[in-house]
């Protein structure tokens, strides 16, 4: 599997980044909104795990620019109080991992065995 790493902590960037390689996948990242619309176009992932505040704009912006581009399946990370990540979560029709609660090893499990499995990410909502 090819995942999409995208975050503004770049600490945090690095321990995802390790954990999803040392689980044999290949992994791209970024590192603003911006930047992970461009490598998603260029790319094409089969899976984003995005944070939810970046510095440029919203994860789930970023996440609706990349759906238009293809498919791929799309997950949250955030530390948000976990009322203000579901909330977008469930917005964008995503899966979401809390960073404080969530250990890394379970987020890559998790991921990994979702994407072995095909079970299909929701279609986006039409507005």
């Amino acid at each position: 599997m090819t995942i999409l790493l995208v975050d503004d902590d770049l600490p945090n960037l690095e321990l995802y980044r390790l954990a999803f390689a040392m689980h044999g996948h290949r992994v791209l990242t970024a590192s603003s909104g911006t930047e992970a619309v461009e490598v998603f176009r260029s790319d094409k992932p089969d899976a984003v795990l995005c944070d939810l505040i970046l510095g440029d704009m919203v994860g789930t912006e970023a996440i609706d620019r990349m759906r238009k581009l293809g498919e791929a399946r799309f997950y949250l990370l955030s530390e948000a109080e976990p009322v203000v990540l579901s909330s977008a979560a469930e917005r964008a029709d995503v899966p979401s991992f809390q960073k404080l609660g969530s250990p890394i090893g379970q987020v890559v499990n998790a991921i990994t065995e979702d994407f072995r499995e095909g079970i299909p990410q929701p279609e986006p909502r039409q507005l």
